[in-house]
């Protein structure tokens, strides 16, 4: 006798999901360029290292970048720094003048692009 085939389908468990759930309650993330900082006149010889290094004073570096030439891979003089959060940012630049090997011109990524 050939298999017989079911025409019935094939149930799978639901999932449960709670009416009332808690929420967690999480600020949303604040924008970077309120937490992202332009730091220019660097020393040619600054690392990405001694960027994150130097700021991490203030609180959660979370990135840094020293901007390079794509062909010679030379510094070109700037970077960026993000901070967790924007407070952390305020923070230094309310301690102003800073310098890292040399010279450094810390300003507000906001007030940097226009």
């Amino acid at each position: 006798m050939p298999p017989v085939l079911s025409l019935c389908p094939i149930l799978t468990p639901l999932r449960v999901i709670p009416l009332f759930s808690p929420q967690p309650t999480t600020t949303p993330p604040q924008p970077s360029q309120h937490r992202k900082l332009f730091i220019g006149g660097l020393n040619h010889e600054t690392t990405d290292d001694q960027l994150c290094d130097y700021y991490s004073k203030w609180g959660q570096v979370v990135d840094c970048i020293v901007i390079r030439d794509p062909v010679s891979r030379h510094s070109r003089g700037f970077g960026f720094v993000t901070f967790a959060l924007a407070e952390m940012a305020d923070a230094a630049m309310a301690e102003r003048p800073h310098t890292i090997g040399g010279k450094a011109d810390c300003r507000s990524k906001e007030s940097n692009s226009s």
